[in-house]
Parts: structure tokens; C-alpha cells; sequence
């Protein structure tokens, strides 16, 4: 059973385990990239067809990066890169009380001799020796003094950060694509909404409202878009709070960053007048999108479920959902053709006496709780691969041994992997040390 469990363990750990994990990611990526995300399934039927869609919509490929298995996959990763990381971890942070190795092998060597006093030369010897993320150790060894430059053990942490900064960055992802949202929200110059339109298919209700107050539009000179604000201001119990948003200046409000991303104009009401057929008008009011409208006197309501500022090159027109008794039905009616709905069958005629239209904002909504993590992540796996280099940076060693009246000097120097500019850097200590103490 132990055995099982160690095996199990070793392989949930290996590198062979987290290849395979990053090929799947790349090829279910590759595929999401192929098929297109969160489309109309009107544009996936075109592309595929109804059978087609059917399969792509039950196996989440539509929505590919929401899918359980690719959250699965994820979540798989980051138990692989824990097992990693807890493997080699432990040994690399004992290796930094551990006392180092002494080391051998250096090939640049440099003998000097001063006249000076040895305590001296080895104060003057520590001060030129000693570097940036170096740690400098003195010791003696009989009548010699061994002074050393090495970049400090806890660079060798390098891989154990980057480890840590990868797992940050895909919780934060996870955490993000869990319990985060992004969506459209279209507002009316005076209007007030709460409603964010995921991947046009799912409603998120925000737990505060955003009214927008005004927008405006600025063109230059010669036509082209020069600026589009709207000035909003969000609304969240008693508390109000005035913001604009412009084009890569978003506001944010209790987690969620709002961007402006379109505009336009949009029905703000309809005027609806009926006749009967003699032409008399026994009904006109204005009627709002969604909302049903009750006719005085009969049994009757009607509501827009439709409606276009420029339908089929035809001018404004409203499709109206009728319910008389228990009879429904629903017609088109046109501010340009009055007498449109004449040539429908009924005792009664719909006429659009007006189509007000307001300016619109299209806003985007994001919520990403593991936002910061991520950012955390990636400053720290840049922190993590700069360690490698630090650690690269050689070593020198300089032996101090008292003479009868002279103090001898040996410099020495081994480059680390980064080999360039390592014969220039010692030169350069040789020499400073020649000058202050030779």
C-alpha cells in the first residue's frame, strides 16, 4: 500500500506529468482559438451546423476556458508543481545554514605584497572584496586569512520561487474564471441598470447600480472619433458616487472595473396609437420595451418585443406581442407606413406615431477576485529568474598571510556561468587592491 501511494505521489510530482498537462492545455487553447468563444449560436450553426453546435455546446468547447476539465487541468498542475516543488524545496533550504564547501579552482590568480600592517591589508582587502548580493565571510586558517566573495546560497532559491510565483499565478487564474465575471451592460442616458450579459447567454445582477447621467461623443475636424464618455454615477444603498469613463480610463467600484467599450442609440419609447377599422383612435400612450400595456375598455395588452431604428431599410419599427382574450398574436408597425398593419386580418389597427430614441453606453463589466494574485505571481517569478543570474556572477578569494615585514597578498577568481566580463571585473579588484594597499 505505502509502495502505491509513493508511486502514485511520484508520478503526480515528475516532469513527464506536467508535459503532458501543458500539451493538453495547448491543444484544448489551440481548439478554443479555432472554434471562437462565447459567439451567438446563431453564428456556430452557420459555421457547423445544428449537429455540430449541439456537440460543441454539450462539451463546453464553446466556452472552453469555463469548462470543468480545463479548470480540472489546472487544478491538476498545480498539484503537480506542489509535489515538484515540495520534492527539492526542503533540501535547498537547509543547504543555506549548512557551512559551504570549500571551494577549489580558480582559475585567475594574482599575487601581491604589502608593506602595511596584516590588520590593515585585511580591512582594506574585505572593503574591495565585498559586492551587492554577496555574502563575504572571513577565515582563518593558522596564520593565513581567507577572505570570500560569493553570491549569497539564498539565490540558489531561484527554482523554488519561480515554483511558488507559477502556482500563484494559476489560483489566481482559477479563482478569477470560479467566482469572477466578465459582461455588457447597455445603458440609457437616464437610465439605470444593474445587469451584466454574460457571454449573452447568462445575467449577473450587481449588488449596487450604475446610472448613466450623460454621454457624449467628440469628432474631429474631419469626422473621425476623437472621444466618447459617459459620466455615471454608481449608486450602492444610500451611498452615490459620480465617475466618467472614457476609452482605457475605467472606474471601479466594490471589485468590479468598468470600461467603456461602445455606444449608440437606443429606443427609449415608443408612441403606439390604435384604430379601429373605421379609422377612429381608441387607444394612444407611449409604451416602453418589455413592458406590457393594458388598452382601456377591453380585455386587451400589448408589449414591445422587438424593436429596430432601421428595420430591413424600412425606418423605425416595433414588433408587438398582442394578447386579446385568449387570442395572441404579434404584428410589425412602422413610423413611415402608417397604414402597414391595414393589411392585416383583425378589427383593429396599430400605428407607431413615434419612435424616441436616447444615446446609449455599452459598458464592460469585469470582476476578477484573482487579479492581484496573478500580478503577485508575475513580479515574482521575474523576482525568481533573476536569481539564477545573481548567482552566476563568480567568486573571488583572497588569502592574506603576515610576513616578517610585509604582508603577502594572493587575489584569486572563478567565474560563474556567466563568464563574460568576469577577466575585466578581476582586473579591476587587482588593481584596487594594488592601489590602496600596495
Amino acid at each position: 500500500m505505502n509502495q502505491i501511494i509513493k508511486d502514485t505521489v511520484d508520478y503526480l510530482s515528475s516532469v513527464r506529468l506536467t508535459a503532458v498537462i501543458l500539451i493538453a492545455v495547448a491543444v484544448l487553447a489551440a481548439i478554443g482559438t479555432l472554434v471562437g468563444q462565447n459567439s451567438l449560436p446563431e453564428e456556430y450553426v452557420m459555421r457547423f451546423g445544428h449537429t455540430a453546435y449541439r456537440v460543441l455546446s454539450l462539451l463546453s468547447v464553446t466556452d472552453i476556458y469555463h469548462s470543468v476539465y480545463f479548470n480540472a487541468l489546472l487544478m491538476l498542475l498545480v498539484v503537480n508543481i506542489t509535489l515538484c516543488t515540495l520534492s527539492f524545496a526542503p533540501k535547498r533550504i537547509t543547504a543555506l545554514w549548512k557551512k559551504p564547501a570549500k571551494e577549489s579552482g580558480y582559475p585567475f590568480s594574482e599575487s601581491l605584497v604589502s608593506s602595511r600592517a596584516e590588520d590593515e591589508v585585511l580591512g582594506g582587502v574585505v572593503k574591495s572584496v565585498r559586492r551587492p548580493l554577496c555574502r563575504t565571510t572571513v577565515t582563518s586558517r593558522g596564520a593565513e586569512t581567507v577572505v570570500v566573495s560569493a553570491p549569497h546560497p539564498v539565490f540558489s532559491l531561484g527554482a523554488i520561487i519561480v515554483h511558488i510565483s507559477i502556482l500563484i499565478i494559476i489560483i489566481g487564474g482559477l479563482i478569477s474564471s470560479l467566482f469572477g465575471f466578465s459582461g455588457d451592460m447597455v445603458i440609457i442616458e437616464g437610465g439605470i441598470s444593474r445587469e451584466v450579459v454574460i457571454d449573452r447567454k447568462h445575467l449577473v445582477m450587481l449588488d449596487f447600480s450604475v446610472e448613466l447621467n450623460r454621454f457624449t461623443f467628440d469628432r474631429y475636424a474631419d469626422g473621425t472619433p476623437r472621444e466618447y464618455r459617459s459620466d455615471i454615477t454608481i449608486i450602492d444603498g444610500e451611498n452615490r458616487t459620480d465617475s466618467s469613463l472614457t476609452v482605457n480610463h475605467p472606474a471601479k467600484h466594490n471589485g468590479v472595473r468598468f470600461y467603456q467599450t461602445s455606444f449608440g442609440m437606443e429606443m427609449d419609447y415608443a408612441t403606439i396609437e390604435i384604430l379601429n377599422r373605421e379609422g377612429k383612435s381608441i387607444f394612444t400612450g407611449d409604451a416602453y420595451w418589455s413592458i406590457p400595456i393594458t388598452v382601456p375598455g377591453r380585455d386587451m395588452t400589448f408589449t414591445i418585443v422587438r424593436n429596430s431604428s432601421e428595420f430591413m431599410d424600412l425606418g423605425p419599427a416595433v414588433q408587438l406581442l398582442v394578447t386579446d382574450g385568449k387570442e395572441q398574436y404579434d404584428l410589425w408597425s412602422f413610423v413611415n407606413y402608417p397604414d402597414f398593419d391595414r393589411e392585416r386580418d383583425g378589427d383593429l389597427v396599430f400605428v407607431l406615431k413615434n419612435y424616441h430614441e436616447v444615446p446609449y453606453s455599452g459598458i464592460t463589466a469585469v470582476k476578477e477576485p484573482g487579479l492581484g494574485l496573478v500580478f503577485a505571481g508575475f513580479i515574482l517569478i521575474c523576482i525568481g529568474f533573476l536569481f539564477p543570474i545573481a548567482s552566476s556572477m563568480g567568486r573571488f578569494s583572497v588569502r592574506v598571510s603576515p610576513g616578517a615585514k610585509t604582508t603577502e597578498i594572493i587575489v584569486q577568481g572563478a567565474p560563474g556561468k556567466l563568464k563574460v566580463g568576469f577577466d575585466a571585473l578581476f582586473k579591476r579588484l587587482v588593481d584596487g587592491i594594488r592601489k590602496s594597499l600596495c
